[in-house]
């Protein structure tokens, strides 16, 4: 009975702090962290085997510091594709020209990486993805030796391996 006559008493008070706890609240879910991308992506780097920071607007396969690679098959093209990675536990630091083995040290796994074939690149070069917003994609797995399309039972085996990378652990996929 007391906290209902201190309330009634001290209405005007109470309304005040409500608000400002509003406020508060609104305030920290607004500033929560922004949901933009950042300007760079991850990619891989096949002949170094290191990760890459690249502009986002990147479209692989990319020609960067370490020149081309001998895709099996398909002949030579950028080393620089992009990348999936799964990260194990935490939210790991990623740095430009992290190793496999320095990645697997903070708990980051490679779930596939990815190139456009060569077939869209002149397109996709020319008027980038604003012009062909879901061009097709090959996968590999974290290798790069073997290259298969997307929506293949192959390709979906790439991503079917997410639920042996953590070994039970939660993990999450990075996606920047």
């Amino acid at each position: 009975m007391g906290l209902k006559k201190l309330i009634q008493e001290n209405s005007a008070v109470v309304l005040v702090v409500s608000m400002l706890m509003l406020v508060l609240a609104g305030w920290r879910i607004m500033s929560q962290g922004s949901t933009e991308l950042p300007d760079y992506k991850w990619m891989y780097d096949l002949n170094r085997q290191v990760l890459v920071q690249a502009p986002r607007s990147s479209i692989s396969p990319l020609v960067m510091d370490s020149g081309v690679y001998e895709f099996k098959g398909m002949g030579e093209a950028g080393a620089v594709v992009d990348v999936g990675l799964y990260a194990c536990g935490g939210t790991p630091k990623l740095k430009d020209g992290m190793s496999l083995e320095s990645m697997g040290d903070k708990g980051v796994r490679i779930v596939f990486l990815s190139r456009h074939p060569d077939s869209v690149l002149p397109e996709l070069e020319a008027k980038g993805y604003e012009a062909m917003p879901e061009p097709p994609v090959l996968y590999s797995d974290a290798t790069g030796e073997e290259w298969v399309w997307e929506g293949s039972s192959q390709g979906e085996a790439i991503f079917g391996a997410i639920s042996t990378l953590c070994d039970g652990e939660r993990g999450r996929m990075i996606l920047y």
